[in-house]
């Protein structure tokens, strides 16, 4: 994990590919954890406060911002359910998704989500499906190297493997998702949310932070 900046209202960090936002397993360290631990060897004797605002699949690295008081977390938490946060993500995939058919140009993939918890899947469906979500996402062919495309995703709704699941569902599956497209070319799914956006919840200064992926079938591309 490294910490890209830190003040006394948020901390926005870089989530290493493996690493749970959060869990109950004893022993296993998360990222809410790991970020109390930091803040505790800088001198703090009490148990820092860190709010979660966002999630990223344990398989995905990339940007994430947490709160550091309970002000600073309902603030972004807000910015979250307006949409007004943004967060980017680059993939790789072996097709182009269906309807997706111009370099560049970007398209709109509106789908109904639904969560199975006991499998840890996601599936798309209809929007007559009693506790099915609607899940949008703007994605763009950005790059094509030797069979493979980059897609640059703007996440609009955060419903749970989103990404995955609906390009996947258009016949293009992240490279090494093995949940959703029995891939085993890379050992951890190709995405990284490479650019996250939002407000400083209490200065409401523009905040944009943005990083390199650190797998290697990235590099062909960046």
């Amino acid at each position: 994990m490294k910490i890209l900046f830190e003040d006394k209202d948020i901390i926005v960090c870089r989530k290493p590919p493996g690493m749970p936002v959060q869990t109950k397993e004893p022993g296993v360290p998360d990222m809410v954890s790991e970020l109390k631990n930091i803040i505790c060897e800088k001198g703090k004797k009490s148990e820092p406060y860190i709010g979660l605002i966002h999630r990223l699949d344990q398989v995905v690295e990339g940007l994430m911002v947490f709160g550091k008081t309970p002000y600073s977390s309902k603030e972004l938490s807000r910015q979250l359910g307006n949409k007004t946060i943004g967060k980017y993500y680059y993939g790789v995939t072996k097709t182009i998704p269906k309807g997706c058919k111009e370099f560049a140009y970007e398209y709109s993939l509106i789908d109904y989500i639904v969560k199975d918890g006991r499998s840890n899947r996601s599936y798309i469906t209809n929007a007559s499906v009693g506790n099915a979500k609607k899940g949008e996402l703007l994605c763009k062919i950005v790059g094509e190297e030797q069979g493979r495309y980059l897609l640059d995703i703007h996440l609009i709704t955060g419903r749970h493997h989103q990404i995955r699941v609906q390009l996947a569902h258009r016949g293009a599956p992240l490279i090494g998702d093995r949940k959703y497209g029995n891939d085993t070319e890379e050992k951890t799914v190709a995405l990284c949310a490479y650019k996250l956006c939002f407000l400083h919840p209490k200065t409401k200064e523009k905040m944009e932070f943005q990083i390199g992926p650190s797998l290697k079938i990235f590099q062909q591309f960046l």
